[in-house]
C-alpha cells in the first residue's frame, strides 16, 4: 500500500463528515487507507467515521498527542503517512493525488500542503501555514511532543504541494475553551521545559506563543533564553524566534525595536543562515513596513524590493527551505501581498519615485494575489494617483493586469477623477484607451464628450445605455441626467438598481452633485406613478447631508436639507393632486411629503407651534422621515429662538414632562395599552430620552 492517512478524533461531529468527504478523493484514487483513533467521543463522531473506514479504534487519552498519533502510525500499512485533523477541510486534493499517482513521490522524503487557519468570520481573516503533514515511513518514524507534536523523520528533500485545507477549529472555540487550552498547554510545556530546556530549541518558540497573550514577562524570558540556546547550537529555530520577536514589536508599533531585530536576524551565524531562507521575505516585509512608519521612505523602498524578489522565489518554488515548516508567516503570504504592495506604492509616492512604482506595478502579477476586494480598490486608487503624475500614460497596460472586478474598480476610480479635477481631456483619452475591448465604455465616453463640451445629449442615448448596463456601476449617468434636467424616473426602473448606493456614489465621488440635486426641477417627472420613488430618492439625498464630505480638496460647501425638502414637498403635492387617490390610499412617504408642505407653510407664516406639531405628524405618518425632520428642524429652531423669549428647547422639555406624566398616569390606572401607545409615539419624537427605557420596563416591556 502506498499511503496511510491517520487521524485522532474526539467529539468532532460538527465538521468530521465534511473533513472526510474532503479526503475521499484521495482514498478513491490513490492506493491508500484511513485509520482513525477515537480518544473518547460522546457524540456521533465514531458513527460518522465508520461510514468512511472500518479502521476505527479506541485509544485511551493519556494527555499526550504524540502517543495518540503514534497509535495510528503503528497500524499503518502504507509506505507513506499523512495526518489531518477533523476540523480541516480540503478544497481540493488534486496535487496530493498527482504527487502519488505520477510517481513524483519517489524523488522526495516529505511533502506539505497549506493549512489555512481561519481566525474570524470575515473571508480574509486567516493565516496560512505550510503544514509538514506527509512523510515517507522510515524504521524510526515517530511522532514526538506531548503537545505541538511533530514527525521526527520529516526532512529534505521535501515537496510543497499547492492543495489547501481550510482549518475552522478556532472559529468554534469559546473563551473558556481558550482558557482551558492555555492551562493544558502551559502545564505540559512547563513540565517539558524542566526536562528539555538545554536541548529542545523549538520548545522556546512554543512557550513564547503560549505565554505572549497571557504572561508577557514569562514570554519575553523564554524568548531570550531560546535565542541564546539557538545561537549556541546554531539552530534553524533561531529564525522562528527572531520572526516572533519582530512581529510582536511591529504589532506594538515599536518600529525601532523591529529594525534592530531585523539586523540581528540578518547577522545570524552562517551556520544557520549560510544562504537565503524562506523567512527572509517575512523579515524584509516587516522591515520595509517599519521604515515606512518611521518616514524613512528611500530605505523602505529598498527593503520592499528585496521582499518582492524573495516572495517571487517562494512562489516559484526556488526558495523553499526547512524554516518555512516551523512557523506561520504574516507578510510573506498571498493574503498580505497586496497590502504590502500598497505600502510600497505609497512610499514611492512620498519619495517621488514614480517610475519605480510604475515599473513594479507593471511587472508584478497583481491579479494572482487578489483575496480582498477592499485591497484591490485601495491599490487601484494608488495606481491612479501614480498615473496622474504621468498624465495617465500607461493606463491600459496596468488595467489589463486586473481581473473583471479589479477593472470595474479601476474604471470607476479613473472616471471619478474627471468630475474632480481639470484634466477631463486627459482622462477621457485614458478611458478611450481602456475602451479598446469594451463597447459599452466606448459608448459612454461619447456621452462624456458631448456632456463636457456642453452639447445636447439625446436622453434616449442615456436611457438605452443604462438599460444595457448596471446603473450602479454608472452612477455618473444620474449626475449627467439631473444636471441636464432630464426625467430621472426611468433610471429607477433599470435592473438591479440600488437607489441608496447610487446616491452614495454621487455624493462621495462627484463634486457638485448636492447643488445639482437642489436645483433639479421635479416638475420634469412625467410619470405620476414614479413619484413615490422620486420622493424616496430625495429622502435618501437629505439623509446623506449630515455625513457628506466634499470630494474636492479644500472646498467647503454649505449644505442643508431645506431646498431638497422643498422638492420633497412638491412631489407630495403633485402626487396627491394628480394621482386621484384619497388621503388614506397615499403611500406613507407621500403622506409625509404632503405634510412637509404644511411644515414649510407654517414656517413661512412663523406659526412655529403648528410647524413643530406638523413635524410630529409627519414622523407618525412615516417613521423613515424622522432623521430628515431632525435635520430640518435645526434651522427652524434657530428662527424660533430669535422670535420668542422661550426657547424651543424649553418648550419641548415642558411638553416632554407633560407627556411622561400622562404615561405614568395611565400606568398607575392599569391602562398599559394606552400608556404603550403614547410612549411609542413619544419615542419617535424624542428617541434619546433616558426615561423611555424606564417607562417601558414599568409597562413590562424590554425596550
Amino acid at each position: 500500500m502506498l499511503l496511510t492517512i491517520g487521524m485522532i478524533v474526539k467529539n468532532e461531529e460538527k465538521l468530521l463528515e465534511k473533513c472526510l468527504n474532503g479526503i475521499k478523493p484521495i482514498l478513491d484514487n490513490v492506493d491508500s487507507e484511513l485509520i482513525i483513533a477515537d480518544t473518547g467521543s460522546t457524540d456521533s463522531t465514531v458513527e460518522i467515521a465508520q461510514k468512511f473506514t472500518d479502521n476505527v479504534f479506541y485509544f485511551e487519552w493519556i494527555k499526550d498527542f504524540a502517543a495518540a498519533r503514534n497509535s495510528t502510525l503503528e497500524k499503518a500499512h502504507g509506505e507513506w503517512y499523512m495526518f489531518i485533523d477533523a476540523d480541516e477541510i480540503f478544497r481540493s486534493c488534486d496535487n496530493i493525488i498527482h504527487f502519488f499517482n505520477s510517481g513524483e513521490y519517489k524523488k522526495y522524503n516529505s511533502a506539505s500542503f497549506t493549512i489555512r487557519n481561519f481566525m474570524g468570520e470575515a473571508p480574509d481573516s486567516y493565516v496560512d501555514f505550510a503544514g509538514p503533514r506527509i512523510t515517507k515511513i522510515l524504521p524510526h518514524t515517530r511522532f514526538i511532543g506531548e503537545i505541538h507534536e511533530s514527525l521526527n523523520s520529516y526532512g529534505a528533500p521535501f515537496k510543497k504541494l499547492n492543495d489547501i485545507a481550510d482549518h475552522y477549529g478556532y472559529l468554534f472555540n469559546q473563551d473558556n475553551d481558550f482558557d482551558e487550552k492555555f492551562k493544558r498547554n502551559s502545564e505540559a510545556l512547563l513540565k517539558k521545559y524542566e526536562d528539555e530546556k538545554d536541548t529542545n530549541e523549538m520548545l522556546y518558540a512554543q512557550l513564547y506563543e503560549c505565554f505572549i497573550g497571557n504572561d508577557r514577562e514569562k514570554a519575553d524570558r523564554f524568548l531570550k533564553e531560546g535565542i541564546e540556546l539557538c545561537k549556541k547550537n546554531n539552530s534553524i529555530v533561531l529564525t522562528v524566534l527572531y520572526c516572533d520577536k519582530m512581529s510582536t514589536a511591529f504589532a506594538e508599533a515599536r518600529y525601532e525595536d523591529a529594525l534592530e531585530t531585523s539586523e540581528e536576524y540578518f547577522g545570524m551565524s552562517k551556520a544557520v543562515r549560510g544562504h537565503e531562507l524562506t523567512t527572509d521575505a517575512e523579515i524584509y516585509g516587516l522591515k520595509a513596513s517599519s521604515l515606512y512608519h518611521l518616514n524613512r521612505y528611500d530605505e523602505a523602498i529598498e527593503s520592499y524590493k528585496k521582499y518582492f524578489d524573495d516572495f517571487k522565489l517562494i512562489q516559484s518554488g526556488k526558495l523553499n527551505t526547512y524554516d518555512m515548516f516551523l512557523q506561520t508567516y504574516t507578510v510573506a503570504t498571498d493574503r498580505n501581498f497586496l497590502p504590502t504592495l500598497c505600502g510600497f506604492v505609497q512610499c514611492c509616492q512620498l519619495a517621488e519615485k514614480y517610475n519605480t512604482a510604475v515599473s513594479y506595478l507593471q511587472s508584478l502579477p497583481i491579479s494572482k494575489y487578489i483575496v480582498n476586494k477592499g485591497h484591490v480598490s485601495y491599490l487601484a486608487l494608488l495606481e491612479i494617483d501614480i498615473l496622474e503624475h504621468f498624465e495617465f500614460e500607461g493606463t491600459y497596460k496596468l488595467y489589463k493586469q486586473f481581473d473583471e472586478d479589479g477593472r470595474k474598480v479601476f474604471k470607476a476610480l479613473l472616471r471619478d477623477r474627471m468630475y474632480r479635477y481639470d484634466k477631463k481631456e486627459v482622462i477621457i483619452s485614458a478611458l478611450s484607451e481602456l475602451a479598446k475591448d469594451d463597447a459599452l465604455l466606448s459608448r459612454k465616453i461619447d456621452i462624456y464628450k458631448e456632456y463636457f463640451s456642453g452639447s445636447d445629449i439625446p436622453y434616449e442615448q442615456i436611457q438605452s445605455f443604462a438599460e444595457e448596463s448596471s446603473i450602479n456601476d454608472n452612477a455618473d449617468l444620474f449626475y449627467i441626467s439631473m444636471d441636464k434636467g432630464y426625467d430621472i424616473s426611468p433610471l429607477f426602473k433599470c435592473d438591479n438598481f440600488d437607489m441608496k448606493l447610487c446616491i452614495y456614489i454621487n455624493y462621495m465621488s462627484f463634486y457638485g452633485f448636492p447643488a445639482i440635486a437642489e436645483k433639479y426641477n421635479v416638475g420634469k417627472i412625467s410619470d405620476i406613478d414614479s413619484l413615490p420613488d422620486v420622493a424616496k430618492f430625495y429622502e435618501y439625498c437629505m439623509k446623506m447631508i449630515p455625513i457628506y464630505r466634499c470630494p474636492k480638496p479644500n472646498v467647503f460647501l454649505k449644505l442643508s436639507v431645506e431646498q431638497l425638502f422643498e422638492s420633497f414637498a412638491e412631489i407630495g403635492r403633485r402626487y396627491a393632486c394628480e394621482s386621484g387617490k384619497s388621503e388614506d390610499e397615499l403611500p406613507d412617504n407621500i403622506k409625509a411629503a404632503v405634510i412637509a408642505g404644511d411644515i414649510i407653510r407654517f414656517r413661512r407664516e412663523k406659526k412655529y407651534r403648528e410647524c413643530f406639531a406638523a413635524m410630529k405628524k409627519a414622523i407618525i405618518a412615516y417613521e423613515g422621515i424622522a432623521a430628515v425632520i431632525n435635520e430640518y428642524q435645526k434651522s427652524v429652531v434657530a428662527e424660533y429662538e430669535q422670535t420668542v423669549n422661550v426657547s424651543p428647547t424649553d418648550e419641548i422639555q415642558r411638553l416632554a414632562v407633560q407627556i411622561k406624566k400622562n404615561i405614568r398616569r395611565s400606568i398607575a390606572a392599569g391602562d398599559h395599552s394606552e400608556a404603550l401607545r403614547i410612549l411609542d409615539e413619544y419615542k419617535k419624537i424624542n428617541p434619546y430620552d433616558p426615561d423611555i427605557d424606564v417607562l417601558y420596563s414599568k409597562i413590562g416591556i424590554q425596550a
